[in-house]
This record gives structure tokens, sequence and C-alpha cells, in this order.
């Protein structure tokens, strides 16, 4: 349950209600200083588009409120504005005064960024769990809605994962991306939900510091209460791999100015905390509807060229991070023309510091809007690629990071990694399927054999970027004992030629061997008395090419020869005991022999005979023994 966790807007500033001022950034002071200026207003304005925003409780006041706020600030009315409950009634839940406060935060900036998107508000019956995602639901189900927004969320709990196909595109509809507000519990939260979900867009917070009264970009550090981490419960995406390579997901992805003290203007008429009117907002929760409408904008212009609304997990997630470059790379300048790179700290923060390049403390960074905004937009759908009327060679060209260990063993883990490049002048953006395969030459030219296969259901890549990409698989255990190269093939949509890469040498590959060596040691000639028992001792080595996990016990005979037959009496019996041996390594056991009652004085050869579930073994003879 999220009801005592659930994190909303940071607390908020008065103003004066009556007089001209308003505290905090403008719309116009905001669309500037992160280039959303820089567009066609007419063409980047969300038009076409429904941003369906989600919060618990009911702001019976929203519409009035936006309405002064729109006055205020010269912004035309959205050409839909519905409110409905979590079932898409009418009968809304009751008054919240604190939520009132997000609900006003949520419409009138994500209206501010994209003035003509249509909004539809969900209003959860309470801040609960279940209630606040059957609101999710219900908005995902509406034809219309290309994008959700979510300024709520709490800790990480175990059994999340289990919501994460409720923010994907149901079937049948167009694509939709789910924007979630980090959390407001600074780097010592850690990672929070929703904003974990890998199928969400994660959005930080930022100090946002202003040049000018026009609202020119000046200067931006991170926010020290911004949530951000590596989730205990969700594995990495593949789209991170190139950011990051804990195994989990990390967040944010992104982040907005978030920071109280310089705040945003709200206005708001519901009284929270002695605060009414004009007033400033702040926190993670104020950058979600904004990057919200930001995908919006890009929408709007991917429908106008005839593509797909995007898709959050498969299209919007993959190209944000395809367009990252790590910091002293050629990438990294086209990188920073898409994303201000946060690299200072906040005033007074002590942990989670932002670096250069991606960090989790502010994500790829903020948007540079007039750039990133055509680059979502521009990117061609895989439906687009599929109805290509020209197949042709692969745009992208693949090479390995390093080359594979000079040998191998059938039946044992490998690791590769493949830079996979868009060598293409346009972006691309679709599905990849790749495969290695084992090759006994480098053209591929024989008949392969199969090592594993990845999916991919959506790469995104400007041109000329790149992304790393783990191949994780198991030798064949059947594979016959060879030298082979290893050949990775990739194929993409409407290409009849895929891209291929090679290892530079070949990889010995054999079968996996068991091999245990037993050897007496000591003297040659061991004297076994009748009056009490005899010590010796016996060296057991792996000879094999795997690790030799099991049990292992001795039967100890005397023999007239050097082999053991059946009519050779049995001495003694060492007690089962396990053990691991690596390939070469050796373990030395004492074995206490009794005095033989039936055995006439003589030579005999001392013959143990291994017991073991450990795989490959040989009997040992040592030289006789009298007494």
């Amino acid at each position: 349950m999220l009801s005592a966790a659930v994190h909303a807007s940071e607390p908020m500033r008065p103003g004066d209600v009556s007089s001209a001022y308003v505290p905090g950034d403008t719309p116009a002071q905001v669309l500037k200083a992160y280039g959303f200026d820089q567009l066609n207003a007419a063409a980047a304005n969300g038009a076409g588009q429904t941003i369906a925003i989600i919060d618990p409780y009911s702001d019976p006041a929203v519409l009035s409120d936006l309405n002064v706020f729109d006055s205020k600030f010269g912004i035309a009315g959205p050409p839909s504005f519905d409110v409905v409950n979590a079932h898409g009634g009418s009968n809304l839940p009751g008054e919240n005064a604190g939520w009132a406060g997000e609900i006003a935060t949520d419409v009138e900036w994500a209206h501010a960024i994209a003035p003509q998107a249509g909004i539809l508000l969900v209003e959860a019956a309470s801040d609960n769990t279940d209630d606040l995602m059957a609101a999710v639901n219900y908005a995902r189900t509406i034809p219309s809605v290309s994008v959700v927004s979510i300024s709520w969320g709490g800790g990480e709990f175990s059994g999340q994962t289990a919501y994460d196909s409720d923010f994907t595109t149901p079937t049948g509809h167009q694509g939709i991306t789910y924007v979630v507000a980090s959390g407001d519990e600074g780097a010592k939260g850690g990672a929070q939900w929703p904003a974990s979900s890998p199928n969400v867009v994660s959005v930080g917070g930022t100090v946002l510091t202003i040049a000018d009264q026009t609202g020119a970009y000046g200067s931006e550090t991170s926010w020290y209460d911004s949530s951000g981490g590596i989730s205990k419960f969700e594995k990495e995406p593949v789209w991170q791999q190139d950011v990051q390579s804990t195994g989990a997901r990390s967040m944010p992805d992104v982040a907005y100015q978030a920071d109280v003290n310089t705040g945003l203007t709200l206005y708001d008429s519901i009284k929270y905390q002695g605060v009414v009117g004009w007033q400033t907002t702040g926190g993670t929760s104020v950058g979600a509807p904004q990057w919200a409408a930001l995908i919006a904008i890009a929408d709007q212009a991917r429908v106008a060229a005839g593509q797909t609304t995007l898709d959050g997990p498969r299209q919007t997630l993959p190209l944000l991070y395809g367009l990252y470059g790590a910091p002293d790379t050629a990438a990294y300048s086209g990188y920073t023309s898409y994303f201000h790179d946060i690299t200072a700290p906040d005033d007074g923060q002590t942990r989670g510091d932002p670096t250069a390049g991606y960090d989790v403390a502010t994500g790829l960074g903020t948007p540079e809007a007039n750039l990133l905004i055509g680059a979502l937009a521009d990117a061609p759908s895989a439906a687009t690629l599929a109805q290509s009327t020209n197949p042709a060679a692969s745009p992208l060209t693949a090479a390995f990071v390093k080359s594979p260990p000079g040998g191998a063993i059938g039946g044992t883990a490998g690791a590769l990694k493949l830079r996979v490049v868009n060598s293409a002048p346009t972006p691309f953006d679709g599905a990849v399927s790749i495969a290695l395969d084992a090759a006994v030459d480098p053209g591929f030219s024989a008949d392969p054999n199969m090592i594993t296969t990845l999916s991919l259901a959506n790469l995104s890549l400007a041109s000329g970027h790149s992304k790393v990409i783990n191949l994780n698989y198991t030798y064949p255990a059947s594979l016959a004992a060879g030298n082979y190269y290893l050949v990775a093939t990739l194929t993409t949509p409407r290409t009849t030629v895929p891209a291929m890469a090679n290892s530079a040498g070949t990889v010995s590959i054999g079968p996996p061997v068991v091999k245990l060596a037993p050897a007496f040691v000591g003297a040659s000639v061991l004297t076994i008395k009748t009056s009490g028992p005899t010590t010796a001792s016996l060296l057991v080595r792996n000879l094999g090419n795997v690790s030799a996990s099991g049990t292992l016990s001795f039967d100890l005979y005397d023999s007239p020869a050097t082999t053991l037959s059946d009519s050779d009496p049995l001495l003694t019996t060492t007690p089962t005991r396990a053990i691991h041996l690596r390939p070469g390594a050796s373990i030395t056991i004492r074995v206490s022999i009794p005095a033989p009652s039936n055995l006439k004085p003589g030579n005999y050869y001392l013959i143990a005979s291994i017991q073991s579930s450990l795989g490959l073994f040989s009997d040992v003879a040592v030289v006789g023994t009298r007494s």
C-alpha cells in the first residue's frame, strides 16, 4: 500500500492573490530555458494528443484554477478537459486539500508546455495502491491517450514487478508513454516505485537558475531531495547497458527543474497549510507532467509525418538512451546537444552527487527540447521500416568489444560484449534479432552451430551512435571438439543482408571432462603389520578441464597383480567425503589400513578403487605390501 509513503509536490510558498506579482518561474521563462520557445508554436503544441493525469482524491476547483492560470499568462484553454473517476464515471472522490495542490500543479504545467493537448484527469478514490492502479488502467484504455503523467509513488516492494505490465501499451492501442516522478526522498531514499519500473520514463529533479527575466538558461545543479538509485527488484533493461552495468534498473532516466526555493508558478484556490492562490510549487512531480507534455509534442509531430505515437518501453526509452554518448568520446558532444548534462551538486548535497554523463542523480539530464523533440519525432517506427519496398543491407554494423577467450569448454558459461553502430545517415528505430554461432570459418560458409539468440523488441540509435549489447550464453556441451570462430549476425526488418561480427581468431571448444587420477604418496613399499593398523596417503588430482564437485571414497584391496580382480580381498573402505577440485587441483587423503586377518605373508599390490560421483576415474596400484 502507498497510503503512508506516497509523495506529492514539495511544500509551497505563498504569493499575493490580488496583485500582479506571481512568485516562481513562469511558463514563458521555463519554455525559453529548456528550448521549447525555439519550436514552431503552431506545430509543437501537443495538438491531437491527450495527456492522462493520474492523481488521488479530487480537486473541485481544478478547472477554474486553470482558467485563472491561463488568463494570467495568455494561454488558450485546452481543446478538451475531462475529469473522471477511476472507472470513467462522474461520481468523483472526496476533496483532499494536500492532493489538490498536486492536481493543480500537474494540470497547469502539462497544459503550459503543450497547450493544445487534451487533458484527461483521472481521480483515484484514494492514495491506496489498488485505487491508483485502477485509475492507471482506466486511462490506458482511452483511445486518444498517448501519454500518462504520474506524480506519486513510494518505496519499492517485492511485489512491484506484477504491476509492470500495467505501464505498457494495450494491444491494438496507439503507443503510450508513461512518465513518472522519481520521488522526493533524496539519494538516501534509493529507487522509488513506480518510477523504477522499466516501462516508465522516470523524471528526477534539478535546481534551474535562469540568466535573466526572459528565462534564458543560466545554470543547473542536481536537487538534493531528488530520489534515485538502483532497483532492488527490477532487472536492467537492454537500453541502459550503455550507461551502467549493475544488472538492475537504475533511475531516474531524465530530469527537470524541481527546487521549491526557485520554484514554478502555481495557482491553487484551495487553502492548504495556510497557503492559497498564487504560490510556488516544486518537487520531481512538477517535472513529470512537463516531460509528458514534451512527449505529446513529439507524438504530434510523428502523427503529422505518418508515424505512430511513441510506445514507452519499446520506443521512447530506447530512443532517449540511444542519444547518449559517454564523456571523453566523440559521441558526447552529440548527446549534450539533446540534454543538459548536469554535473554540479546542489548546495549541501552529501550523497548522490551527479557526474559527467548518466548518473542516478539526474539521469541523462534535462531537455534541450528544440533538438530532443526533433530526434523523438524523426525516428521511424518498426512498422514504417517493415513497409519499406526497397530491402537493403542492414543500416547496422557490429563488432566484438574484446576477443573471446582462446579456449572454452562445452556446458560452461560465456559472455561477450557486442558493439552495434548505426552507420546510416538517419536514426534507427526497430527490432533487432541477434544470433551467436560457432563456425569453422569466419565467412560463415559452413553450417553454423547455434550458441544463443537474443531478440531486442526495439533498438533506437541516432546516426553514428552505438550501443553495447551484453551476450550471455552457454557453450553447447554437444559441440564436437575443435576450433571455431564466434560469429554474431544481426537481422533487422526489411533487410536482406544481415550485419555480422566475427572473432579475430578461433576459440578451441572441447567437451567437459572430469578425470580423477589417484596416486599413493610416500614409500614405494608399505609394510603392513599384523599387530595394528597402518597409515597410507593417497593424492587425488583432477586432470580434467572442469571443476569436480561431489563425493569421494576409496575401497582398498590387496592383489597379487597390478589390476583388480573379483577375488581380491577388501582391506578397508574410507568414509565418504565431499570435495571440490578445480582443474589441476589435488587433495591428499590419509587412509588407515587395518591388519589383514586371513592374508598369507608376502608381497602384494595395494589397489585403491575410487567410488565417486565426480566423473571419470582410474584405479591405482602401489608396489608390494608385506607382513
